[in-house]
């Protein structure tokens, strides 16, 4: 089975916040479920914190040298325009001396952004990072497949639920999230009128 995307950090916090009870992994007996939730959330928390290690290197190789890219030129009184790569200097300035001195110019100014991004560890970053979202897939799935015990695991499961399909808050109000949300709160309903342990 191929791993899930990423569900909502956010999403997800704001409805353990309203939705679970303390249930840390941690507590002896603690289900599969509950003990995948805590796993999941800690994936999470090390995922934002190297989105901003990536995001902060990143900001710092372009304000050292610049986007790797070339200003093309112009009409007098029009606005810059730029490329990025060969395809579209050969597509807008045909194959020309221009042309290629322009793609000469970008090879060597992508070549100094590999290097530095190399140098100040951007590669190894984003590997790390990807490797956490293909953790957080995987757990993501292992959770939703994880065996049930009580009410409390069901509210995780849809609480992932929702995350999953919920990037942001005004997602909240559409399909499918808000009928998830609707059979969180049922669930939630249903385990305290049976006096579930919530």
């Amino acid at each position: 089975m191929s791993p899930l995307s990423t569900p909502s950090r956010q999403v997800l916090t704001e409805l353990a916040a309203t939705f679970l009870s303390g249930t840390e992994a941690l507590i002896h007996g603690a289900s599969p479920v509950r003990r995948t939730f805590a796993t999941l959330t800690a994936l999470l928390d090390a995922q934002v914190i190297a989105l901003a290690k990536v995001d902060r290197i990143e900001a710092e190789l372009t304000a050292q040298t610049g986007h790797p890219r070339v200003t093309l030129p112009v009409l007098p009184g029009s606005a810059p325009s730029y490329a990025a790569d060969a395809v579209t200097i050969r597509r807008l300035l045909g194959d020309g001396p221009v042309a290629r001195r322009l793609a000469d110019v970008l090879r060597r100014r992508q070549q100094r952004f590999v290097q530095a991004a190399e140098t100040a560890g951007l590669p190894a970053a984003q590997a790390y990072e990807r490797t956490l979202a293909i953790e957080i897939g995987d757990v993501t799935a292992a959770l939703l497949l994880a065996p049930t015990t009580d009410f409390d695991d069901h509210a995780h499961k849809l609480v992932v639920l929702v995350a999953f399909y919920e990037p942001g808050p005004p997602d909240a109000t559409t399909s499918p999230g808000a009928y998830l949300r609707t059979l969180l709160t049922d669930i939630i309903k249903l385990a305290k009128a049976k006096n579930a342990n919530f």
